[in-house]
């Protein structure tokens, strides 16, 4: 039952040091998380109002504040496997960083209820790393992400949530660097539990007017494509070793396509096309990858309404 208004920053995203070996750079951002949850067990965050109205992902703002260059951080930079490219380019485009809502430590994190909270101008609305979560009755308008799980996200109900003007990815489900299988002691390496994704029921949640809020030029905005847009994202893990994203059932969600009831453009009448590229993608980070190694599996999809992006319902077909 809190209010929280205007919690960002520009900041520096330093991820530069001793033991990164994912990124190993800095950049220029917009930065800052509304809650922040460390390691909880059996906690509620609900009926909360959390409201960025001042730092909003413009292309005025991207430019006054450099946003996405690369900078000095505390420790040199060293790329690291996750990092190709960023130096030669120089640039990053996820320079609009936090969360409205942050659940993390994955090993620790569990029995958690996330519901009726209302979040305006996120980065990402709902991020969660956790396990036996109940995501339910939030509203997320305007946000690049709407409701995301990774890095080990187990046995998670997400539903009846009211996602709206979300420029990249509504729902995103994926393994995270984070994410791996369970082991037993092997010499001196200590035994260590699951920390896998999966598990999880999507169940009557609303995506609309996605691509119509303010960051979509710098996402599928940004391409004739429409590349990464995705109003449903099941993604492959990030790292080779990440255990698959398994068994997942999607159902009653709709993807509504507002242009197709007119949109004023400078006063105009207008019924452009679909903004998302699929309303459900299942595969590699990158659409041209051959291999997929892990890419999840065990997706269950019935009764939901999807209406097309430009390139159609899906890049694959939808099992029930």
């Amino acid at each position: 039952d809190c209010e929280i208004i205007n919690y960002q920053r520009v900041a520096v995203d330093d991820r530069t040091g001793p033991g990164e070996n994912h990124y190993g750079y800095a950049f220029r951002c917009i930065d800052g998380t509304g809650i922040l949850v460390r390691g909880g067990v059996d906690l509620s965050i609900a009926n909360n109002r959390i409201i960025e109205r001042n730092l909003l992902p413009t292309r005025e703002m991207k430019e006054q504040h450099q946003l996405g260059g690369l900078t000095e951080g505390k420790y040199p930079t060293n790329p690291g496997d996750l990092a190709r490219g960023v130096v030669e380019r120089g640039y990053v485009g996820n320079w609009h960083q936090g969360s409205a809502i942050l659940v993390t430590e994955p090993e620790k994190s569990r029995h958690v209820r996330v519901t009726g909270n209302y979040i305006e101008n996120a980065a990402q609305g709902i991020d969660l790393h956790c396990d036996y979560a109940v995501v339910s009755g939030n509203t997320v308008n305007h946000g690049m992400m709407g409701v995301k799980a990774t890095h080990g996200c187990r046995n998670l109900i997400i539903s009846e949530n009211l996602l709206t003007h979300i420029d990249l990815w509504g729902i995103l489900l994926n393994p995270g660097a984070a994410s791996h299988t369970a082991r037993g002691a092997e010499g001196e390496q200590p035994a260590r539990n699951q920390n896998v994704d999966g598990g999880t029921v999507i169940a009557n949640n609303i995506i609309s007017d996605y691509g119509y809020g303010h960051q979509y030029w710098n996402w599928g905005g940004a391409s004739k494509d429409q590349g990464g847009s995705y109003a449903f994202a099941f993604f492959e893990g990030q790292l080779p070793e990440n255990p698959p994203l398994t068994d997942v059932i999607v159902t009653g969600n709709m993807v509504y396509d507002s242009g197709r009831d007119g949109v004023l453009e400078d006063g105009e009448l207008a019924t452009p096309g679909p903004r998302h590229r699929w309303a459900v993608y299942v595969g590699p980070w990158g659409e041209g990858k051959t291999e997929c190694p892990t890419c999840p599996r065990g997706l269950h999809f019935s009764n939901n309404l999807f209406h097309p992006g430009s390139q159609g319902v899906s890049n694959i077909p939808l099992e029930p």
